[in-house]
């Protein structure tokens, strides 16, 4: 398992920047202001748009 992690740490900390930005200051005092329902919210919130961006992408490849 920590030979996939280590493989593929690159890719994830490029997607967890695309996804969660790259301000990591500004992130941080805005995530440790919140709940864990409003954090909850917020990442699936952040994942939906980074997949739905993603998949219009993919869409305007394609055609």
């Amino acid at each position: 398992m920590s030979r996939y992690f280590r493989q593929y740490a690159p890719a994830m900390i490029k997607i967890k920047k695309e996804i969660f930005g790259v301000d990591y200051n500004d992130t941080r005092k805005v995530v440790k202001e919140m709940d864990d329902a409003e954090l909850y919210g917020w990442m699936a919130g952040r994942y939906q748009e980074y997949d739905r961006e993603l998949r219009e992408g993919l869409v305007k490849e394609s055609v």
